[in-house]
């Protein structure tokens, strides 16, 4: 594969500040909304000292929705970033490889070091809200070439039995890979993208949670630790802290997502999205029932929405 593939370079702003750092976002068009949402609240919170390189990977994303995101941007009245749109690979890329929902979108954070042009990135879930500044995550000292926030261990991961055979300690340390910070100098000089996608399909069948189980396999117990708020978790029966008193990156982790059917009514975060969504181009919260894809990822999470229906029952019955 070609390394930095051609990308529109877009919605260019001035700043002569030396400092840059880039960011990306991997996501198709159900995440369309909530890509808006993340995107625009980094730029919010950012340093304005420094310029964002914001860098999107969207399948199936058009010109007109590219616009929309460019107007999301520009409400935020921020003049330090740039946007890149780079092409998305082809899904014969990761032929071999098991699906997430349907797609293979979630891959694409592997081929990072190839699509950007930079040293070190920071990637960040669609699924996202930030309150707080990333930049400082550009001079963090980084023992080893991926960063996460630390999540658990081995032995509370749904493959443990798989990571065992590979040898990891039931402590070994874990993460959530929705917000990774890479020294992709690092991935390219130790050719750590091929290797990952030829670990997804040699296990493909182990591959419960998809890359961030090829993650986890391969970085559990040496990645750069990253502090605690820069990935707090909110699965959708989770209390909603308040983000003034708790500044951070805030992830919609597990299923419904507060966008997805049924989600204002069963995901406690729904408020905090709503509001965050009030700033973007589009205004409110509206469900896509006309697009099939819609239907489709409903059918495709039903397991989320019944451990959720589930969560909620009983915590009604323990009230």
């Amino acid at each position: 594969m070609n390394m930095f593939l051609p990308g529109a370079k877009v919605g260019s702003h001035g700043n002569s500040s030396l400092m840059r750092f880039s960011v990306a976002y991997c996501g198709d068009q159900n995440m369309e909304a909530p890509l808006h949402v993340a995107a625009a609240s980094l730029l919010l919170h950012a340093d304005p000292e420094w310029t964002i390189d914001l860098h999107f990977i969207l399948s199936d994303f058009d010109q007109q929705r590219r616009d929309r995101l460019l107007r999301t941007l520009e409400l935020t009245r921020r003049s330090n970033y740039q946007a890149h749109f780079v092409p998305p690979p082809p899904d014969s890329t990761f032929a071999g490889m098991p699906s997430l929902h349907g797609n293979l979108v979630t891959y694409y954070r592997f081929l990072l070091p190839q699509l950007v042009d930079a040293d070190r990135l920071l990637y960040v879930d669609c699924d996202t809200i930030c309150f707080t500044d990333v930049t400082p995550l550009a001079r963090v000292p980084m023992p080893y070439p991926s960063g996460f926030v630390s999540y658990g261990n081995v032995s509370r991961q749904p493959e443990s039995q798989f990571f065992h055979r590979l040898g990891l300690g039931p402590d070994t340390a874990t993460f959530n890979a929705g917000v990774m910070l890479l020294d992709l100098a690092a991935w390219r000089a130790e050719g750590r993208a091929d290797s990952m996608l030829d670990f997804c399909r040699r296990y493909r069948d182990d591959l419960i949670c998809c890359d961030q189980t090829a993650l986890i396999a391969t970085c559990a117990g040496k990645f750069t630790e990253l502090d605690e708020r820069y990935n707090l978790t909110l699965y959708p029966t989770t209390s909603v802290p308040d983000p003034a008193a708790m500044p951070g990156i805030y992830h919609f982790v597990g299923s419904p997502k507060p966008w997805d059917l049924g989600g204002r009514k069963m995901h406690r975060g729904f408020e905090l999205y709503s509001r965050a969504l009030e700033l973007t181009d589009f205004g409110s919260h509206r469900t896509d029932y006309w697009r099939l894809s819609y239907w489709r990822r409903t059918y495709n999470i039903k397991g989320g929405y019944f451990r959720t229906l589930r969560r909620m029952l009983c915590v009604k019955e323990d009230d």
